[in-house]
């Protein structure tokens, strides 16, 4: 397969690059270890031979994938590489749209594990990111911000901090309101 890969990309057939490694990280025999080196090597392939909209498609399905295959704590700490490599891997091309979608299942991933510290410091970064220079909400990110703070409120009835929880309650429902 990976002959196969190499030659289709060789000759410019870089759909079918793509298309045969996303199958290979669904292969079920692959560790997860060996699921990352494939996920690598999908990466150099997205980022420089398909469009901008087919790369974000591909590596969406397969972070989805992938995260509905985790199952255990190690699975769990796996899918948080694929997800710095995934933020990494595009930060230079300021894809942003890829950029919210990975750092909102990043987040995810925090409030599954509980892992509230990390997770107050990427609701912080999200939400950073969904306003504009003067502070105040980009109801252009208007999805993005909604999901961040369904996130930030899902951390607060967690761990029962119902001031903080009420405080982001209304403030999203302000944010509802402008951008209804």
């Amino acid at each position: 397969m990976k002959q196969a890969i190499k030659l289709e990309f060789r000759l410019g057939m870089y759909d079918k690059v793509s298309r045969h490694l996303e199958m290979s990280i669904r292969v079920p025999a692959l560790t997860m270890s060996q699921a990352v080196e494939h996920y690598k090597e999908l990466l150099t392939y997205v980022k420089s031979a398909v469009t901008r909209n087919y790369s974000e498609k591909s590596i969406n399905n397969m972070l989805d994938f992938i995260e509905k295959t985790a199952e255990d704590q190690d699975a769990l700490r796996c899918m948080e590489k694929f997800y710095a490599l995934t933020l990494e891997s595009f930060q230079s091309t300021n894809n942003e749209r890829l950029w919210l979608k990975t750092n909102t299942k990043l987040a995810r991933l925090y409030l599954d594990r509980k892992d509230y510290r990390q997770l107050t410091d990427k609701v912080r970064e999200l939400h950073k990111a969904c306003q504009r220079e003067d502070g105040t909400d980009d109801p252009s990110k208007g999805t993005y911000s909604l999901e961040v703070y369904a996130l930030e409120i899902l951390m607060y009835a967690e761990t029962r901090n119902n001031k903080r929880l009420k405080v982001c309650l209304g403030t999203c429902n302000a944010a509802c309101r402008q951008a209804c």
